[in-house]
């Protein structure tokens, strides 16, 4: 019993932490365990997760926030379609840069920062990205 609280408070740990796919199976017992415990490892070594947009011609993501502490990075790595552009803000909403390309920001400040997708006007009606955070 005490196992199957251990495996239910990791999972919701890594999906409060903006994992989007959780996969769980039967194990026994002692698999559970080491389970719990690979998925701890992971999460004190980078917090990693991906997220996938659909942004229609001329649109924007939803902004993603992300806390940081002074020193911590983040590596954004952009997958899809290449003309798809992201603006980084600061938890006050001034833009820290705009970029097409994957980069790794450096927090100056503990705090919110900001990530928010936008497609430009092209003749495809939708355009798609993988975008893989790593904080560390």
């Amino acid at each position: 019993m005490l196992q199957k609280g251990m495996l239910a408070g990791t999972i919701l740990a890594v999906s409060l932490l903006g994992t989007t796919t959780v996969q769980t199976s039967v194990m026994h017992a002692s698999e559970k365990q080491s389970h719990v415990s690979s998925m701890n490892q992971s999460l004190s070594a980078a917090h990693n997760f991906t997220k996938r947009y659909e942004i229609p011609t001329g649109g924007s993501s939803p902004k993603e926030q992300l806390y940081l502490k002074k020193g911590q990075r983040v590596h954004i790595q952009l997958k899809g379609d290449s003309a798809v552009s992201f603006t980084l803000s600061d938890r006050n909403g001034a833009s820290i840069g705009s970029y097409s390309h994957s980069i790794i920001y450096t927090a100056t400040e503990d705090g919110n920062v900001y990530t928010q997708f936008h497609a430009p006007f092209m003749y495809e009606d939708v355009l798609k990205v993988t975008v893989t955070y790593t904080i560390q």
